[in-house]
């Protein structure tokens, strides 16, 4: 099955000012979204205590959020190579700022989870639209550093709406929570909109060769002869990269890190409160320290990405014996000791950040020259949050039923099953990048 790269080399930037304010664009989009996806989540605790929801009810508002976002991200991926990114984008930013107008005005934990499933399924259409944006306009120097980089937006998103939602919850009442952040996200669907179009006319004057944009043109030739040469030696369809690649054999991993990642960092706040008594903003802010350490994760899987180039399953399988560590000492040291058990949530969760730059930018990056990246990042991350979705319900389920130390007992096994099989997979993944030189 050949593999069309129409979205692929039909211009690239080199003006290096023009790739910042692509990559600034790009950045702003997803660090905005993150205002209105973790909304739900930093306000859960005060939700609880207000409204008197039970942890199994509320939980299953985050898990509807969760397992539409992930089943989404099966169709994101594939539509993202195929429809334009400015329209996709556009329309995700608009849902996603009705839905969060409408959570601060639903009554019931049923209707507030068929609000967030809508978010959901309206926020799995901006990652892969971003990551296709990045891979089409720009060099494949420029690439995968960029899509790395993408991933910064994460930890300072999470931090900002963390301290925002404290801040709202503090000053007036939880729903405040949802209504700034969908300001936000209609401002910033204005000002994608707007700056694509800048964008896409920039391109389109590269293509043309237009005079005044010569800086974007000094590739031009090469880039005439390069889709070619590329489509010739990569006649594979998603599912023969998927194979071959030994992507298939690292799903269940990615299940786990989306456990550890979000679903755990979704109950810490209620953790701590139970644990140590805390009052629900104390909760929140205490673990503002753990996305503002997560920017690190991102350093640190930059840094190996480097050091371990074309290796993304070993690198991963590292980080995972670190959050299984973590996460033993945890289990170890949990009584009275609320300093050390954030510092392993902490822990935990940066390794976790490090392993989704790792396995979501930089390896779907690989991909960009088949024009499959999007497809590839959207089977990839569907997985992560079927894992998320299924811990935000069951870790709520399972904490209540059993207590925090059987499911923490859980969180270490699947730690260390999932670096075992990054270790498996990691020989086929080296083969298959050595073999095509990707």
């Amino acid at each position: 099955m050949n593999v069309s790269t129409k979205h692929i080399y039909t211009g690239r930037i080199t003006d290096q000012r023009k790739i910042r304010q692509l990559f600034l664009l790009c950045f702003s989009v997803y660090f905005v979204t993150y205002l209105g996806r973790l909304s739900y989540s930093v306000s859960l605790v005060e939700i609880i205590r207000v409204e008197g929801f039970d942890k199994g009810k509320a939980g299953m508002i985050g898990t509807m959020f969760f397992f539409s976002y992930g089943l989404s991200q099966l169709f994101s991926g594939f539509l993202g190579d195929i429809l334009p990114a400015k329209w996709l984008v556009l329309g995700a930013l608009t849902v996603s700022g009705v839905s969060n107008v409408l959570m601060g005005r639903m009554p019931t934990p049923e209707l507030m989870a068929a609000v967030w499933c809508v978010n959901g399924i309206a926020q799995a259409f901006i990652w892969s639209p971003l990551l296709r944006t990045l891979c089409e306009y720009m060099p494949e120097e420029e690439r995968t550093k960029r899509c790395l980089h993408l991933n910064y937006s994460v930890p300072l998103g999470t931090v900002i709406s963390y301290i925002l939602s404290a801040t709202l919850i503090n000053a007036f009442q939880w729903r405040w929570a949802f209504y700034v952040p969908a300001v936000c996200l209609f401002a910033m669907g204005a000002a994608w909109y707007i700056s694509m179009g800048f964008m896409e006319r920039y391109v389109k004057k590269i293509r043309s060769g237009e005079p005044g944009v010569e800086e974007a043109n000094t590739d031009q030739a090469e880039m005439q002869e390069e889709p070619k040469q590329r489509t010739e030696a990569r006649p594979y369809s998603w599912k023969h990269l998927l194979v071959a690649s030994g992507l298939f054999g690292l799903l269940p991993a990615l299940f786990v890190q989306g456990a550890l990642k979000d679903g755990v960092a979704t109950w810490v706040p209620t953790f701590l409160q139970e644990n140590y008594d805390t009052s629900s903003m104390v909760s929140i802010l205490s673990t503002i320290v753990i996305p503002v350490c997560n920017l690190f994760g991102v350093a640190l899987a930059s840094m190996v990405d480097r050091l371990l180039r074309k290796d993304e399953a070993f690198g991963s399988a590292v980080f995972f014996g670190a959050c299984g560590s973590a996460l033993l000492v945890l289990l170890l040291w949990v009584q009275n000791h609320m300093l050390v058990a954030l510092a392993m949530f902490t822990l935990c969760t940066t390794s976790m950040m490090a392993v989704n730059t790792i396995l979501t930018a930089a390896l779907p990056a690989r991909f960009a020259r088949t024009g499959r990246a999007s497809s590839i990042y959207g089977i990839i991350n569907s997985c992560v949050y079927a894992g998320t979705a299924l811990s935000t319900y069951g870790i709520g389920a399972l904490s209540t039923a059993y207590g925090w130390n059987a499911t923490i007992r859980v969180w270490v096994i699947g730690a260390f099953l999932a670096m075992a099989v990054c270790f498996i997979v990691s020989r086929k993944w080296r083969i298959f990048i050595s073999k095509y030189e990707w």
